[in-house]
């Protein structure tokens, strides 16, 4: 398809993912593949017109890979899904191998994204390592009896976990939650929310339970952003990283020996668009010091968009 304007005028091709899905679900994201003549004010067009975070994939003078993502409303550092669908597109034209593995430029440091293709050369496998984890010290009751009025549920936050703001590339503030029920019972005063996340330094809020099914290191989760003009993501690998670099904190860093342990997170169940996430840290010695984030996205449709057609 493509939307064109009367007269002559510049294409830009955009391909458009389902990234993290589950059966009628995934992360819708449109991904521009060729984006290296864009301004920075013709990305944020395209985004906004689009009206999903998307990613832009830029070639540099230097040979490097660099990727750039937008909400409708602003740039952002970082965005796994968005890495995943680039990825991805990559394989799919030709541009990248099956298999490989790149490191990438962001606005939140260089990542390195790593894919396989297996069988399935539709979909590779692409795992994420974003940036060495930084945690932030645990907020005390204050913040507690605040998320619990932004999120408008009285009484849903554990109290025998903390309350904190980790990043593995922008900050995200991690809230237990007692129950998988209540994640889906959430329904924040986005107003309340964000002024919280700004006071606190994050960039949105990640709210977590242990999924019904009672297995370890599953988890069912709900991330609200701040600012971008979305309200409300199906599906974060900023934040799942986060949370398997909390969880491994919590759990796995006093561990002599450093090794990867694994997390799975639902997410997007709330909004229609059933996601799981797969995520990991290394953790040993009471130090957590990598994580990856690791999920497939498969292509639904492309079109072309005339940048004179775009609102600006």
């Amino acid at each position: 398809m493509t939307t064109r304007a009367p007269g002559a005028g510049r294409l830009v091709a955009v391909a458009h993912f389902r990234v993290f899905e589950r059966p009628g679900g995934g992360n819708p994201c449109p991904i521009v593949g060729d984006a290296t003549s864009l301004s920075a004010e013709e990305m944020q067009r395209i985004a906004a017109h689009l009206g999903e975070e998307s990613g832009f994939v830029c070639h540099e003078e230097d040979g490097g890979l660099r990727l750039r993502y937008f909400m409708p409303k602003r740039e952002v550092a970082m965005c796994v899904h968005a890495t995943v669908a680039a990825a991805t597109w990559l394989v799919l034209t030709g541009k990248a191998p099956p298999a490989g593995e790149q490191r990438v430029r962001t606005e939140s440091g260089e990542c390195l994204v790593s894919w396989d293709a297996g069988e399935d050369a539709s979909s590779p496998r692409v795992t994420v390592e974003q940036q060495p984890p930084w945690f932030g010290k645990p907020f005390g009751v204050g913040v507690a009896t605040a998320a619990q009025r932004a999120l408008r549920l009285a009484g849903c936050v554990d109290k025998r976990l903390p309350i904190r703001a980790v990043s593995v590339s922008t900050p995200k503030l991690l809230v237990p939650l007692l129950d998988a029920s209540l994640v889906h019972r959430v329904a924040p005063d986005f107003d309340l929310l964000s002024e919280l996340c700004e006071d606190l330094g994050t960039t949105g809020a990640y709210v977590f339970a242990p999924r019904p099914d009672g297995i370890p290191g599953h988890f069912v989760a709900r991330q609200f952003p701040t600012g971008g003009g979305v309200e409300e993501d199906a599906a974060t690998g900023v934040a799942a990283g986060a949370l398997a670099a909390y969880v491994a904190d919590q759990e796995w860093a006093g561990a002599s020996a450093a090794s990867w342990r694994a997390i799975e997170i639902d997410q997007g169940d709330a909004m229609g668009c059933p996601c799981r996430l797969e995520a990991a840290a290394y953790a040993g010695g009471g130090v957590v010091l990598r994580t990856t984030v690791t999920g497939r996205a498969s292509l639904t449709r492309e079109e072309e968009l005339e940048l004179s057609a775009v609102p600006e």
